[in-house]
């Protein structure tokens, strides 16, 4: 993306009208060929009126459909507002664009892996890592993924699968006090009594 920054000194572009002081900028891209002869060394030049843009080779019969395109622009610029200083840049665009796809992220929780591959294949995306995790639900269906749904990737993307292997994650054991027959108990309860006498 071109910016254009203009920044007022002494001095101003040349205006058609005396007092009045309007001051913008026009960017336009074009390919390298359909640059007009004025702006091939120096991209951004003043205009004030369109017969100085037509010096510079913005012209109505110019080979280019850009270049007639951005005459007809200046000449209404130039008409509604014959007063404008205008800065105008006139920079390369590319030749050739990539357009990509952005796709939403479906939910594949309960899926096979293999069904949840087939849809992810129509929609555009890819398989990315599959791991294993306990859990009560029934094996190798997915129970988790990344990105999550919802989410937007570029088409081509991938998304990671977190299928369970079809056994709960078992419960930390908890130690336990050890056992003793209640006979043993007893003893231990009798021994432990304190006896006080006062005299």
């Amino acid at each position: 993306m071109h910016k254009l920054e203009i920044i007022r000194e002494n001095g101003n572009v040349p205006k058609s009208l005396a007092g009045e002081d309007h001051v913008t900028g026009l960017i336009a891209d074009m390919t390298s060929a359909e640059i007009p002869a004025g702006f091939k060394q120096e991209r951004v030049q003043a205009v004030s009126t369109i017969d100085r843009a037509e010096a510079l080779g913005i012209t109505a019969d110019a080979e280019s459909w850009a270049v007639k395109v951005l005459h007809y622009q200046l000449s209404e610029i130039f008409r509604i507002n014959p007063a404008i200083s205008l800065y105008l840049g006139v920079f390369t665009k590319p030749d050739t664009y990539t357009f990509v796809e952005i796709k939403t992220v479906q939910n594949y929780a309960g899926l096979s892996v293999e069904s949840a591959k087939s849809n992810l294949e129509a929609n555009g995306l890819s398989l990315g890592g599959v791991t294993e995790e306990a859990s009560s639900k029934p094996k190798g269906t997915v129970i988790g993924q990344s990105p999550a749904a919802g989410s937007t990737v570029t088409e081509g993307g991938s998304v990671s699968l977190v299928i369970s292997s079809g056994r709960a994650a078992e419960p930390e054991k908890q130690p336990s006090a050890p056992t003793e027959s209640p006979a043993t108990a007893k003893q231990k309860t009798d021994a432990s009594k304190l006896t006080i006498k006062l005299e």
